[in-house]
């Protein structure tokens, strides 16, 4: 191999080397004759590299230059990869970094072409490193660690030499030196608790939980993340886990490309729970195309508490005009506005059975208009005029003396407006109480009975079924009022 040659003249060939390589060749002229050719590395030096384990190799390109006086004449150089652990020049550098440098291994990179071969026209040729980060990271992991050793340095040095033509000792190398392999992880970005309020009868509340990639990578495109409840994770004693029907999430799409970050919107129903504190751990199940789920982000503890609602009296404005009730020989609907005007004259506002002038000064007012004595069961439909949370009915028995002979009776909730026969189906209807313990003889005062079923809907059934009046088939009523929470407010 020829040797090297004086560092000033060398700098100047170079010079002159890169014109060549850029195809320039005006100023070959000036060169002794004595240097027909001299080859170097154009990104001569050390270059320091983040390795991302993504799945795929990654490449990097050199280009070995021919300069010199003679730009017509061929040339042959070698590509070489040395050990730094026993090149002097590597173990000067690493002393000076105070580090040890250790060569990746051969399995782990592949060189597209080792012997070059430069025609007349030739100037230059390049020459393609592919690394394998995982093969790297095998190597690395492979290290037992040793806290008394210096810091392990990895690094890929390649030498240009040639046989037959001159190469600059100060522009022949091409290192690769890792700096970090990155493997791509995705986990929450938060995994302590996090307490989501949810406002009992909250129309739909939303939490959201994020989540994010660990690093960017320029080539990532779409990806889809699917998550789970973790139902083996340990809560703490007290908490219960959120049920089954009181939340929804699905799968989450999201473009790399535009952000790395993404969130999980996790819809809670508040009004299918009881107003304690949950507990909802959600786990990342998979992601696609596939990527390392972070072990210790992997999940997110929700904690949702459920604050009591303040159920009002509901305003009755429109009630009278569409509200109505029937029984099992009635032919049909009958009005009982009455039953929501009060201040109303008379003992009785509405009564299931004949209508007299001992009970209705002015018929116009409700009641049904047969003459014939309706019987047990008996229905009322109660049009709230929009959907509400229900929460209590109560029922007003009648004034003065006269008997109700109300006994029990059924509460049901509906969003249809729906003939008395479908209680028996849960679609149209919905069970949400009953009573039993109607008191006679103390109308016109209040009577309250709290719903055991939380639920919405915009009509009320209240379903008599139970009398004492003597002949098992009437019941009477002053008034009637709903609590609860209009939905969406």
């Amino acid at each position: 191999m020829k040797k090297t040659f004086n560092l000033l003249f060398a700098t100047f060939l170079i010079a002159v080397g890169i014109v060549s390589c850029n195809d320039e060749d005006g100023i070959q002229d000036i060169i002794p004759e004595a240097y027909h050719e001299m080859l170097y590395v154009k990104e001569n030096g050390t270059q320091n590299v983040t390795l991302y384990n993504v799945g795929e190799e990654a490449s990097y390109t050199f280009t070995v230059c021919k300069g010199g006086s003679d730009p017509s004449l061929t040339a042959t150089a070698k590509v070489t990869v040395i050990d730094p652990a026993t090149d002097a020049e590597c173990q000067e550098q690493a002393a000076q970094e105070n580090v040890q440098y250790r060569g990746i291994p051969a399995e782990a990179y592949t060189l597209s072409n080792t012997d070059l071969e430069f025609s007349g026209e030739e100037t230059w040729k390049q020459v393609t490193v592919t690394v394998d980060p995982q093969k790297v990271q095998d190597a690395m992991d492979g290290v037992a660690e040793n806290s008394g050793e210096l810091p392990v340095v990895w690094m890929l040095p390649l030498e240009v030499t040639s046989e037959t033509d001159s190469v600059s000792s100060e522009r022949n190398r091409y290192i690769i030196e890792v700096d970090d392999i990155l493997t791509p992880q995705i986990g929450f970005t938060k995994t302590s608790e996090q307490y989501f309020l949810v406002k009992e009868y909250e129309e739909e509340p939303t939490a959201t939980i994020d989540f994010a990639l660990n690093m960017e990578y320029e080539k990532w495109g779409e990806f889809t993340c699917e998550f789970e409840v973790d139902k083996d994770y340990e809560y703490e004693e007290g908490k219960t886990l959120l049920p089954e029907n009181s939340y929804e999430f699905s799968s989450v799409t999201f473009n790399a490309q535009e952000s790395v970050q993404s969130s999980l919107a996790v819809a809670i129903n508040g009004s299918a729970l009881e107003t304690k504190e949950y507990v909802l751990p959600i786990r990342i199940k998979s992601v696609s195309p596939s990527v390392e789920i972070s072990e210790s982000n992997s999940v997110c503890v929700l904690y949702v508490n459920i604050s009591p609602a303040d159920p009002k009296k509901l305003d009755r404005t429109g009630w009278a005009a569409s509200s109505e009730a029937c029984c099992t020989k009635a032919e049909s609907w009958s009005s009982i506005g009455n039953l929501f005007q009060p201040g109303y004259a008379t003992n009785v506002w509405w009564c299931a059975t004949s209508i007299t002038a001992d009970y209705f000064t002015d018929a116009a007012m409700g009641g049904h208009n047969n003459q014939n004595k309706l019987q047990i069961p008996h229905w009322i439909i109660v049009d709230l005029q929009k959907e509400c949370y229900v929460t209590a009915v109560s029922l007003y028995g009648l004034k003065s003396n006269e008997d109700s002979y109300i006994t029990k009776g059924e509460f049901y909730l509906g969003s249809e407006r729906s003939l008395f026969t479908d209680i028996e189906h849960p679609e149209v209807w919905t069970h949400i109480g009953s009573f039993s313990d109607f008191k006679d003889k103390s109308g016109p005062i209040e009577q309250k009975y709290e719903v055991t079923k939380k639920s919405k809907g915009r009509y009320l059934m209240i379903y008599m079924t139970g009398t004492s009046h003597p002949d098992g088939n009437q019941v009477t009523l002053n008034e009637i009022d709903v609590y609860g929470v209009p939905a969406g407010e």
